[in-house]
């Protein structure tokens, strides 16, 4: 079973499904011990991201559909 973040990633699998067939997404790669299971060396040493670059909301919590307005 697949999951797509977009309809484009979908169409692009689809069009030569056998290009991603060896793909292995990060919980296999932890299992396989390719990867670092501990989050933040999974973060810091294998995504080479830092506090300053991980995890940052480009919406900053504003959304249309959000109503922080107390009650």
């Amino acid at each position: 079973m697949y999951s797509f973040d977009s309809e484009i990633s979908q169409w692009c699998f689809e069009q030569d499904p056998e290009r991603y067939a060896g793909h292995r997404d990060i919980v296999k790669r932890v299992l396989a011990g390719e990867a670092p299971a501990n989050l933040v060396a999974l973060v810091q040493r294998y995504f080479g991201l830092d506090y300053e670059t991980w995890g940052k909301d480009a919406f900053r919590g504003e959304y249309p559909w959000l109503d922080r307005r107390q009650a």
